[in-house]
C-alpha cells in the first residue's frame, strides 16, 4: 500500500538516529521538539518573526542568529535523547 501524498514529503528529523518524520514548515519531530529549552525556542521564533518582518539592514545578522539557535536547538533534542537512553 502507498504511502498518502502528504506522507511522501515529509522530511526525517535532523536528531541523530531518529525515525521520525517532520510536519511540514518544522524544523523537527514533535517529540524532539518538545525537549528544547523554552528560552531556545523563543529566540528562534524571535528570529523568525524579526526575518518575516524583513528588518533593513539586520538580515544577515538575523540568519546567522537564528543558526545558532537552530543549532543548540537540534543539541539540546540530541543530548536529551543521549540521556533518555
Amino acid at each position: 500500500m502507498n504511502a498518502p501524498k502528504n506522507l511522501e514529503t515529509l522530511a526525517k528529523c535532523p536528531v541523530p538516529g531518529c525515525p521520525n518524520a517532520v510536519q511540514p514548515g518544522r524544523m523537527m519531530c514533535t517529540p524532539h521538539w518538545n525537549r528544547v529549552p523554552t528560552q531556545i525556542i523563543d529566540m528562534i521564533r524571535t528570529c523568525d518573526r524579526s526575518l518575516e518582518e524583513g528588518e533593513q539592514g539586520a538580515i544577515g545578522e538575523l540568519s546567522e542568529q537564528r543558526e545558532y539557535y537552530w543549532r543548540r536547538a537540534l543539541d539540546e533534542a540530541a543530548n536529551a535523547e543521549a540521556v533518555a537512553r
